[in-house]
């Protein structure tokens, strides 16, 4: 499968690896509705599944989607804030 190292059978880029190359999975079609069907092995890779809400995001002046599902993107957003108030407690801590 893409993205994986053969020897190792761990991932080399995406959502538990280590981001130095992107996975390739081929191509979707927008259909008439503008749907896109994402590819198998990205689904199984991304373990998305029916009923997951995905974020889609682009850049001004880029030609470039990226998606990106809600669940991960809020278990981020906590795991930073809680980083950030750790760090504001050590810097309080110090003053």
């Amino acid at each position: 499968m893409m993205g994986h190292d053969s020897d190792l059978g761990e991932r080399k880029c995406g959502p538990k690896g280590t981001h130095k190359k992107p996975d390739f999975f081929g191509t979707a079609t927008v259909g008439e509705k503008g749907q896109i069907v994402i590819p198998q092995e990205a689904r199984q890779a991304y373990e998305i599944k029916p009923g997951d809400k995905l974020l889609v995001a682009g850049k001004a002046g880029h030609k470039a989607l990226m998606l990106i599902k809600a669940d991960v993107l809020t278990s981020r957003i906590e795991h930073l804030n809680s980083e950030l108030d750790f760090l504001k407690a050590m810097q309080s801590e110090e003053e």
